[in-house]
């Protein structure tokens, strides 16, 4: 069995380094995330692909953690929602007022583009560049129908031809969330000197 998964892992090593990564022909499927029908995502069907997603968190996580601000708690080891909830009540024993924010349609609304230049300004392996581009756009179209156009100034119509979109679930969608909110996050804290976390 050990030998098997070695064999295995090698092999995955060997398609990454000398052919690139491309999706399995079976992709994702749509699944219900936990026990309720709202939570609804879409996840690698096999784990192969799922092995990959992991291997690439490995090798830019670290690069990231050391960007990410101290106060963003999703999806980071040693966070979560109880230590956000915490820090939350701290700052709320401190400060009078909140500024609650909501990014509509966030995973839907994604643009690649602005996330792989965002994942350029601190990966400089470009084979690590490429595979971050084939994952995002292995599962570009699976949100495109929850996803309402919106333009912003500067945009023509070919905008809403960009592609869009994260498929909830992943490791990789999880972790890039936190990557595209980043520069918000710097924005609050740098520039608008926001005291209270980001």
């Amino acid at each position: 069995m050990v030998l098997a998964v070695s064999r295995h892992l090698s092999v995955i090593g060997y398609r990454l380094s000398a052919i690139g990564y491309r999706l399995s022909a079976i992709g994702y499927r749509l699944s219900v995330i936990g026990y309720r029908l709202s939570a609804i995502g879409y996840r690698l069907f096999l784990t192969e692909d799922r092995i990959v997603h992991h291997a690439l968190c490995h090798v830019i996580e670290p690069i990231w953690e050391a960007r990410f601000i101290h106060d963003s708690y999703a999806c980071r080891v040693g966070k979560g929602t109880l230590a956000a909830l915490n820090r939350a009540q701290h700052f709320a024993r401190q400060y009078r007022y909140v500024l609650s924010l909501d990014v509509r349609e966030f995973f839907p609304s994604v643009d690649h583009a602005v996330l792989e230049a965002t994942l350029a300004r601190h990966l400089t392996d470009r084979r690590v560049r490429d595979l971050c581009h084939t994952i995002l756009a292995s599962g570009g179209d699976l949100l495109a129908e929850e996803y309402t156009p919106v333009f912003f100034p500067g945009d023509d119509l070919f905008a809403t031809l960009r592609p869009r979109g994260l498929p909830i679930g992943n490791l990789t969608s999880q972790f890039w969330a936190n990557v595209f909110l980043h520069p918000l996050d710097m924005f609050i804290k740098q520039d608008l000197h926001g005291q209270a976390g980001a």
